[in-house]
């Protein structure tokens, strides 16, 4: 096959650049899912009573074809209790992550803490290990909310509150 032919038919190949190496990696991820949640609040945008628990596990096998093969759980905890127009609402996140086969955990699956929707007043996903790339995540991680939301004027409240965490 010529040349020609080789640019025709898609099958000519660029140079490589040494300042930049091609990440042409191809893996298989498949995983496995299962859930369950119990939720009994108010309302799911605006909660001012009530609870929602949720835990998740995630398994890769090698039988259904992943190259990682890895377990992780994660489990949820909110609960909403109104005082005299004051709403207190706590909530606990705790996961766990292990891969086997001396691999590591991908990205994907690996937990990240800080930011708006975990650990306010962190960084969003500062928490925990970092590489050259920045956060790194981890195989574990703990947060804990705690917040107590107090009407101003009308439909404005004030909120004041304590978070804890780590990966």
């Amino acid at each position: 096959v010529g040349a020609a032919d080789e640019v025709a038919q898609g099958l000519a190949r660029t140079p490589a650049n040494p300042l930049f190496p091609a990440f042409d990696i191809t893996v298989r991820v498949a995983r496995l899912t299962t859930a369950a949640a119990w939720d009994t609040r108010d309302n799911s945008f605006d909660s001012t009573r009530g609870m929602l628990l949720s835990s998740s596990l995630d398994w890769g096998p090698k039988s259904i074809g992943s190259d990682f093969r890895y377990v992780r759980q994660l489990t949820q905890a909110y609960a909403f209790v109104p005082w005299r127009g004051i709403v207190f609402a706590s909530a606990a996140q705790v996961g766990v992550a292990r891969a086997f086969g001396g691999q590591e955990l991908i990205p994907s699956v690996r937990f990240f803490a800080g930011g708006a929707r975990s650990v306010r007043g962190a960084p969003e996903d500062a928490l925990g290990p970092t590489d050259y790339l920045g956060p790194a995540g981890g195989g574990g991680m703990v947060v804990l909310n705690h917040e107590v939301r107090v009407p101003v004027y009308r439909w404005i409240r004030g909120v004041a509150f304590i978070d804890a965490g780590n990966v």
